[in-house]
């Protein structure tokens, strides 16, 4: 307690002798922006005790945010003498409106009980696709998801604060036909964990659909409302009866944090000023009316239900007698897809027919279950000959016509020529192919013709040996001193390992993510001097650097762009600029100085 207090009363000291003339200074980010994107408006004050803003009117403007408060405090105490200053910063988040010129009027700030008013700005909106929920709104602006996401909960957590919807795609439904169950969170505070699970359904087949773990948020407007939505989870429901069927509801469970407005000043500034809140959320039944399939159904009726196709071929393509053959069947499209029958297929009376085997390619997707099922057939011919393979039909129910549809195959021609093999081998075969073991090779394992010790062959053989391991021997004592000379092993290397910080610089330039893109181009550039003309870490500077490219011949243009460069993104490493046109230059200036001093340093070896 008794820090808290000193910690107060340096804070109040430090306000008497902080005497700067109080100020408020307005700024729009970005200052450009397309219709219908949101953009920032600060209103910074350079003191402590500031008390309400009231803002302009925003006419052309709708404010999405705002103002949330933030206030920053820096104090240094050196000699007994306070140093330092707080400002405090009124944000408001807008949605711009019509393409145009706007001039946004300043805004008054109450500060140590009398009224300050701010510098007035300007705005150009230009037409653009800045409605797009979620879009981001240009260098240096934000995001509608980010708008919301600076939304301070106080208070209870109502029931129109945060919300889930469940929407079905089809209320009215074929037995067996897909239903795709889509759960959807809409809400106005920080939500940080919530959790639900599909219950045990009766009448039918569910599986959830895979979705992020990291859930992205978009912005939508409901009864005028503002809301931060994400599809949080998905099921794909197969009805397996008829008539009318009830989904029930899920239970969500959840946390949201929750910001404490009665809590101390200096309790907050120690410990926080947000606290958990756990909330329930239940969303409604959904009822479906399930009608059986068509009657009278087709006799050779798969039980597929959706909108498939089916192919066939013969993947053996010499086939022979008593040797195993393989026809491959693939049914695709969308549907009932682990449902249906295997397909049946007719195989000549001379052929021994093995059971097929199946191989699942399908997935999960907001359609329903999509891809390929693939069925295997393993027959032995037992006759040589031309035969054929009938056509192969298949009947599915087509969900975007309501009837029944039957899709064939070509027939298939197969031409089996006279095998090796006796019908016990091809027996034998099968047995160990399905156990996956494969029989041994018999015979003698070289013949007196094929014998290769003592033989001409032999000695070739073994003289190429010989002088194949001199040669690695050679090439490993090579290797060895090279690595033993770890400053020519730099120096060889140098070229190699700046390209590859470059490419980690270019990623991060990609990423946008400015501060990161000017270390790694520093430690390209550094590190390629340092490993080049062998300079320690510890004497790393400028001077160095300049010294070193001179005494190898460096022309001092090009030391000249090779510093310029460096200092550049040095100076950005404490201020770096997020414009993307800036970082592609750097970019390229740094590597066009890395590119000239190696050529430079390759011409001068070449003249020596």
């Amino acid at each position: 307690m008794k820090s808290k207090l000193l910690l107060l009363l340096l804070f109040i000291c430090a306000a008497l002798r902080v005497g700067a003339a109080v100020k408020v200074t307005a700024r729009v980010t970005p200052s450009t922006v397309a219709a219908g994107e949101a953009f920032k408006l600060e209103y910074t004050v350079n003191a402590a005790n500031v008390g309400d803003i009231t803002p302009p009117v925003f006419t052309g403007f709708e404010v999405l945010n705002g103002p949330a408060v933030s206030t920053f405090s820096s104090y240094q105490m050196v000699n007994s003498q306070v140093t330092g200053g707080s400002t405090t910063t009124f944000t408001y988040i807008l949605s711009a409106g019509k393409a145009g010129s706007y001039t946004i009027p300043g805004a008054v700030v109450v500060v140590d009980g009398r009224k300050v008013k701010s510098n007035a700005v300007k705005i150009k909106v230009v037409k653009g696709q800045g409605g797009a929920a979620g879009s981001a709104s240009g260098q240096g602006g934000v995001s509608r998801g980010e708008a919301m996401s600076t939304y301070r909960s106080q208070g209870k957590v109502g029931k129109k604060d945060l919300f889930i919807t469940v929407t079905a795609n089809k209320t009215k439904v074929y037995e067996q036909e897909p239903i795709v169950l889509t759960y959807k969170v809409f809400t106005q505070v920080n939500l940080t964990q919530l959790s639900g699970k599909m219950p045990d359904l009766k009448g039918f087949l569910s599986q959830e659909v895979p979705l992020p773990q990291q859930k992205s948020f978009t912005l939508e407007r409901v009864n005028g409302a503002l809301y931060r939505t994400t599809m949080w989870s998905q099921y794909v429901m197969f009805p397996q009866q008829t008539g009318k069927l009830t989904i029930p509801s899920i239970r969500f469970e959840g946390a949201v944090t929750m910001e404490d407005p009665n809590i101390d000043p200096i309790d907050a500034f120690f410990n926080g000023a947000d606290y958990q809140v756990k909330v329930v959320r239940e969303t409604p039944s959904v009822s479906v009316e399930v009608s059986p399939l068509p009657a009278p159904r087709p006799a050779n009726f798969s039980g597929a239900v959706g909108r498939l196709a089916i192919a066939s071929e013969v993947v053996t393509k010499t086939p022979r007698t008593n040797e195993a053959l393989v026809v491959r069947v693939t049914v695709s499209g969308v549907g009932n897809m682990k449902l249906i029958k295997t397909p049946a297929v007719k195989f000549p009376t001379s052929f021994d027919v093995y059971d097929p085997k199946m191989t699942d390619r399908t997935r999960l997707t907001d359609q329903g279950m999509a891809g390929d099922m693939v069925y295997e057939y393993t027959v032995i011919p037992r006759e040589k000959g031309k035969y054929t393979i009938p056509p192969l039909q298949f009947t599915y129910f087509d969900v975007g016509t309501n009837e029944y549809r039957t899709v064939e195959t070509k027939a298939m021609d197969v031409d089996v020529a006279q095998g090796t093999k006796s019908v016990s081998d091809s027996e034998r075969e099968m047995a160990l192919r399905n156990s996956d073991i494969r029989p041994l090779h018999e015979g003698a394992y070289l013949s007196e013709a094929g014998r290769l010790w003592g033989s001409m062959r032999y000695v070739l053989l073994y003289v190429a040996f010989l002088f194949a391991a001199g040669v690695v021997a050679f090439l490993l004592r090579r290797q060895i001193r090279r690595n033993a000379d770890t400053v020519g092993r730099k120096e060889r290397m140098a070229g190699k390992a700046a390209r590859m910080r470059m490419k980690q610089a270019q990623a991060m330039w990609e990423a946008g993510k400015a501060d990161r893109f000017y270390e790694e181009t520093l430690k390209a550039l550094h590190g390629y001097v340092s490993d080049k003309f062998a300079i320690p870490t510890a004497q790393l500077n400028m001077a160095s650097i300049k010294s070193a490219m001179a005494s190898a011949g460096i022309s001092e243009t090009t030391i000249a762009q090779f510093a310029s460069v460096a200092e550049a993104c040095e100076y950005a490493r404490f201020a770096p600029s997020g414009e993307p046109s800036q970082m592609k230059e750097t970019y390229e200036q740094a590597l066009q100085a890395i590119q000239q001093v190696a050529a430079e340093l390759k011409r001068k070896k070449v003249k020596k």
